[in-house]
């Protein structure tokens, strides 16, 4: 990460992005079903998804801070 930020750069989380989990898509109300390989990964159960919804609820506050109109996006 140091490398990246004397570069000025930024690092994507493309799997996460891919998943639907930063993106919003995914909530305690909106769960995949069975057949959704989501269903087995361990970032969409339990208390670890839970976190997960926390950490992107985090950081949908930094990204309205820096960005105020996306919260009228949603």
């Amino acid at each position: 990460m140091p490398t990246v930020r004397d570069l000025g750069s930024g690092v994507m989380a493309q799997g996460v992005l891919s998943r639907g989990l930063i993106g919003g898509h995914w909530s305690n109300q909106n769960a995949s079903s069975a057949d959704d390989f989501r269903a087995h990964s361990p970032r969409f159960q339990g208390d670890i998804f839970d976190r997960n919804l926390a950490l992107v609820e985090a950081l949908r506050g930094i990204a309205q801070a820096q960005m105020p109109m996306l919260d009228s996006e949603r």
